[in-house]
């Protein structure tokens, strides 16, 4: 839940952004705007998963790829994002590298696509970026990828 007041200060939902990551990226200005962003670990959410798109589509994985890559770029200040884009740009070809052995060619090609699709997008987020980049601790909490591949962290609770 949000006050109208405050996510209309932070420019609301980016429609760039359609169907994946909008949500992590309002919580992002939230937060660069002095807001916080909370969780109760004890509630229980029913989400339809697929209800945009369907969670086997290839589509999907282009949107979570792509808008990933804009979001870190849009709101991570300095050194910070080009860091992190450049070992996405290594985890991701090990994530092509996955979706190849899994026969999931489409996956593959969506991945590529993603990046191709990011760097056409980077000149019009420069200007986001110049308002939303913050200084915020990206690597607070390590990596996510470390925790789910290599320590088998499943869950939200967990990571």
């Amino acid at each position: 839940m949000v006050k109208r007041q405050k996510y209309w200060e932070v420019d609301g939902l980016d429609e760039d952004l359609f169907a994946h990551h909008e949500e992590i990226d309002l919580c992002w200005r939230l937060q660069s705007q002095g807001g916080i962003v909370l969780f109760t670990p004890h509630s229980v959410v029913y989400h339809l998963g697929g209800g945009t798109l369907d969670t086997a589509s290839s589509r999907k994985t282009y949107l979570n790829f792509r808008n990933s890559l804009l979001v870190i770029f849009k709101n991570v200040k300095g050194w910070q994002a080009y860091f992190v884009i450049l070992a996405r740009l290594i985890l991701d070809a090990l994530a092509v590298l996955r979706f190849l052995i899994k026969f999931q060619p489409k996956h593959a090609t969506a991945v590529l696509r993603a990046h191709i699709g990011f760097y056409r997008l980077i000149s019009s987020f420069r200007v986001k970026r110049q308002r939303w980049a913050t200084g915020l601790k990206y690597f607070e909490n390590g990596s996510i990828v470390r925790s789910y591949f290599l320590l088998k962290k499943r869950t939200f609770n967990r990571l």
